[in-house]
């Protein structure tokens, strides 16, 4: 069997990539091991400082040393000679005293000598000592200014993590319902909106009533206020036809942004637009209305499909339907009205 014939092992799956929060939690790990690697190198620098002063503590114990062995080398030199030229003179007999004087005194040399030898071997194993504690320590130096010379790499990756959170954080709340740029873009429709049907309802109301649009997180209503300066926190507790005179203002309203924002309409038809609208004098006003839109949008055909009789009053082509009620009989009415066909 060839390796080949091997089935191929398996590959591991990728370690998950760890999440922002993550990473963001091992920055702050290494910012606190950072510090503690500071208080380390203090530490450390200390300890330099401290076996700096013990090894030339220890270097001055053993220079004294050495020149008091050096001293004492030459005494014991001299001491020789002494002996020496007594020794060789037979007549000086008569010194044998200071001979041994001389003699004693070298031994008690020698012993000193001996005494300073082991206190200069001492002195050594001391400077030794405390070499090799500097060395450490100058190690231990090292290896924390090299772990603080990565700091400027860790505050960086730092700052770019919390760059790509505020960003994160800006299109969060930009595509927050309640606060983000959806609801922004949201009221200033709704101005244009206020600001058209006040104008179509001045039109008729003559300043009388007036609505408004009050948007927060949590509600959306329509507060009306009107000429005797009382205002009503919506419009649905005003009366019933002043709420269907509202409603059929703000759909011509709608039809007036949509006509201006977007343009190319010059024939607009409305089927029963007006049809919730109970009382006779709420028909006069939309009326009123219709004609003002049409002047202001500058149409060339408004077809409009209505039982408003106030209509008859307005310049208009017509179209006569079986059962109608239109007095086609009548010259005054027909003086600015076109039958356009007659299905009757």
């Amino acid at each position: 069997m060839n390796a080949t014939d091997l089935p191929a092992a398996a590959t591991p799956p990728p370690p998950p990539a760890p999440t922002l929060e993550q990473r963001i939690a091992g920055l702050e790990a290494l910012r606190d091991a950072r510090a503690q690697i500071e208080e380390n190198a203090t530490r450390a620098t200390e300890a330099v400082a401290t076996a700096r002063t013990e090894y030339a503590a220890a270097n001055s114990k053993v220079e004294a040393v050495e020149g008091s062995i050096s001293v004492q080398e030459q005494a014991l030199a001299l001491i020789n000679q002494l002996i020496t030229l007594h020794e060789t003179a037979e007549a000086a007999r008569l010194k044998s005293s200071q001979l041994r004087t001389a003699a004693e005194l070298l031994e008690t040399m020698r012993e000193r000598w001996e005494n300073s030898q082991a206190d200069l071997q001492l002195a050594k194993a001391e400077r030794d000592s405390a070499a090799i504690g500097m060395q450490a320590a100058d190690t231990a130096l090292a290896e924390a200014r090299l772990r603080l010379g990565r700091r400027d790499e860790y505050e960086g990756r730092l700052a770019d993590m919390q760059g790509k959170l505020t960003r994160a954080q800006a299109v969060a709340d930009a595509c927050h319902p309640a606060r983000g740029a959806p609801v922004e873009f949201l009221r200033d429709f709704l101005d244009v909106t206020r600001e058209n049907v006040n104008e179509l309802l001045d039109v008729a109301m003559r300043g009388e009533f007036r609505i408004g649009f009050s948007l927060t997180d949590s509600e959306f209503r329509i507060p009306v206020s009107k000429g005797s300066g009382r205002v009503i926190p919506d419009v649905t507790e005003a009366s019933e036809g002043q709420l269907a005179l509202a409603k059929t203002v703000l759909s011509l309203a709608l039809v007036k942004q949509t006509v201006q924002s977007q343009g190319g309409y010059n024939v607009i038809c409305f089927d029963e637009i007006d049809g919730m609208l109970d009382k006779e004098r709420n028909r006069e006003r939309f009326a009123e209305i219709v004609d003002r839109l049409s002047a202001e949008l500058g149409l060339e055909q408004l077809l409009m499909i209505s039982h408003n009789d106030n209509f008859s009053a307005s310049p208009a082509g017509i179209v006569l339907f079986p059962g109608h009620a239109m007095p086609v009989d009548d010259p005054t009415f027909l003086a600015n009205k076109v039958v356009l066909a007659d299905f009757s």
